[in-house]
């Protein structure tokens, strides 16, 4: 199915991700309800913990696969208007595989061996693959955050995080105030993991997430599951 998308409708996903969050949040069996609450505060003050930047847009996914891990948040600040054009040229993924393969960051992805590598990255320039698509998305993804939100096992979710940071350019951990004041921040460090407290309804940043470099496959991956969330919406 094509996807033809406005810049309004664009800039404005932020919200339809609240609603989704707040929806999903209800009906999700095994979910803590106040981990829950904790995710739809984030969505909802999301443009206040990072803010896109002129000219872009946020993007909010839940609970997406990354890697070897799923957050519980996962926010992209990406070009409005390169989007668009994104959305409408561009040839699909199927697995992160594939990405990695064809941005050429790794010669032999963790779990395939090297002649497989080699057999997809044919296939995939034979399928018309456009290395023009891989410069746009290096250009289009300017940030992302993943976020793990937990109501009191602090340890647990900088394991998790763990498992998801090399999938973003930022990683934080969400955790009620009085949860937050006892989290080693020498721990964060080493993950170089951000921390945020939800005071009320208020969220702010206790400690900043650092940014990182994201590889070109990440990229590329992130932009497969943005486009897939969109075209479900």
């Amino acid at each position: 199915m094509d996807i033809l998308l406005s810049t309004s409708v664009l800039v404005q996903h932020i919200d339809v991700a609240a609603d989704l969050v707040k929806a999903k949040a209800m009906r999700t069996v095994g979910v803590p309800i106040h981990e829950a609450r904790l995710t739809e505060a984030f969505a909802q003050d999301a443009h206040n913990l990072m803010p896109p930047g002129a000219g872009r847009s946020l993007h909010l996914m839940l609970e997406p696969r990354i890697g070897r891990g799923r957050p519980d948040v996962l926010l992209l600040a990406i070009s409005s208007s390169g989007l668009i054009s994104y959305l409408r040229k561009a040839n699909r993924l199927a697995t992160f595989t594939e990405a990695q393969v064809i941005s050429g960051d790794v010669d032999e992805p963790v779990g395939v061996s090297a002649s497989y590598a080699r057999d997809l990255r044919s296939k995939m320039q034979a399928a018309n693959w456009k290395d023009s698509q891989l410069a746009h998305a290096r250009n289009l993804v300017h940030d992302s955050l993943a976020v793990e939100a937990k109501m009191s096992d602090w340890r647990r979710a900088v394991r998790q995080v763990a498992r998801f940071g090399p999938m973003a350019h930022r990683t934080a951990i969400l955790m009620p105030e009085n949860v937050a004041a006892r989290v080693d921040l020498p721990t964060l460090d080493v993950y170089e993991s951000g921390l945020i407290e939800m005071s009320g309804d208020r969220l702010s940043w206790l400690r900043t997430a650092p940014k990182r470099p994201l590889g070109d496959a990440q990229k590329l991956w992130l932009l497969e599951l943005l486009h897939r969330q969109l075209q479900r919406d």
